[in-house]
């Protein structure tokens, strides 16, 4: 009984053995960084508290080329019949409570909520970045106000990933280029915030939507949002 015994276990240590020294499979995918990442919301009356009012934003129609939309509670964007042209929404954030510090953006994405669009067909709009200084009450589309060319100065490289316009009453969200984001940080007086550009434009066709400006007085959860999530350096 005993060799018997002495047997078995000399087996399973055999086993164990050889399991131990077999070859290693292939590594798991990576966790999911999120959770080792701080963040920091920008929202007119709500981040990061009820006392910030650092967005500024309006839109330009190239139907009235010299007006300006500044206190308006609607950003218009896309092809607009009415106005039988183009219309582009502009937008920034005061973001001096992050250019302070010393910091890496990762992520940063931008929220805005859609209030009214046409129902011809979808289309999408993609954030640009500005490149010129312009003020919320004066800019326009027209090229004295304050752009080099009609239309605003923006490169013409993306900012972000395109969002598609397919509804109303519900909030868009634009990813963003982290770059774009650490470069006002890193280089405040250059914030120049973004320009949302429609696909609609070249169509020359009714497609547009209007997002909630930062004006909009009902609910301040629902005004422009700019989320940025970073490491410390």
């Amino acid at each position: 009984m005993k060799k018997i015994k002495i047997a078995i276990i000399i087996i399973a240590c055999g086993i164990f053995l050889c399991s131990c020294s077999a070859e290693k499979g292939p590594a798991g995918p990576a966790g999911d960084p999120g959770s080792s990442l701080l963040v920091m919301n920008f929202q007119d009356g709500v981040y990061p508290s009820a006392s910030y009012s650092g967005t500024s934003d309006s839109y330009i129609d190239s139907g009235v080329p010299a007006v300006n939309f500044g206190s308006s509670e609607d950003l218009y964007d896309g092809y607009n019949g009415a106005s039988a042209g183009p219309q582009r929404s502009l937008i920034k954030f005061d973001l001096s409570l992050l250019s302070s510090q010393s910091l890496i953006v990762k992520k940063a994405y931008l929220t805005m909520y859609v209030d009214q669009r046409s129902t011809v067909s979808d289309f999408t709009i993609t954030p640009h970045k500005v490149l010129k200084s312009w003020d919320e009450s004066l800019v326009a589309w027209n090229a004295s106000a304050p752009w080099a060319a009609d239309g605003g100065d923006f490169d013409a490289k993306a900012a972000g990933k395109a969002v598609t316009m397919d509804a109303v009453n519900v909030m868009k969200t634009f990813e963003l280029d982290a770059a774009v984001v650490q470069a006002w940080l890193d280089k405040p007086a250059a914030n120049y915030g973004l320009i949302l550009v429609a696909d609609s434009e070249a169509g020359g066709f009714n497609s547009w939507v209007s997002f909630l400006s930062r004006n909009y007085t009902v609910a301040a959860g629902i005004r422009p949002r700019l989320t940025v999530y970073y490491t410390e350096d």
